[in-house]
């Protein structure tokens, strides 16, 4: 297996099996998956099994964009805008 060299590359192998025993069962998580969807973002999935979805967008503007317009359709629900790391930390030997 090749390195991977960015979010699009990763997207286009990125799955999640638990979303076809889910979402049917969750309809409320199959229309916010949707419309997180319908914000353009290079990946979104359920995680792991189930307790949230997540979406990795191409810029700033557009994470900001998607907050803003998900925020209005989803009061109730907690949207936790976040960032990846650039560069692999380096950690110091013991």
């Amino acid at each position: 297996v090749g390195q991977l060299r960015d979010w699009a590359e990763l997207a286009r192998l990125a799955g999640n099996d638990f979303e076809t025993v889910i979402l049917p069962r969750y309809p409320h998580l199959d229309r916010l998956k949707r419309d997180i969807q319908e914000t353009d973002p290079q990946l979104a999935l359920l995680t792991g099994s189930g307790s949230a979805l997540f979406a990795i967008y191409r810029s700033e503007q557009e994470l900001e964009a998607a907050h803003e317009t998900l925020g209005r359709r989803f009061p109730g629900i907690m949207f936790i805008p976040t960032r990846t790391l650039t560069e692999m930390p380096r950690v110091q030997p013991a």
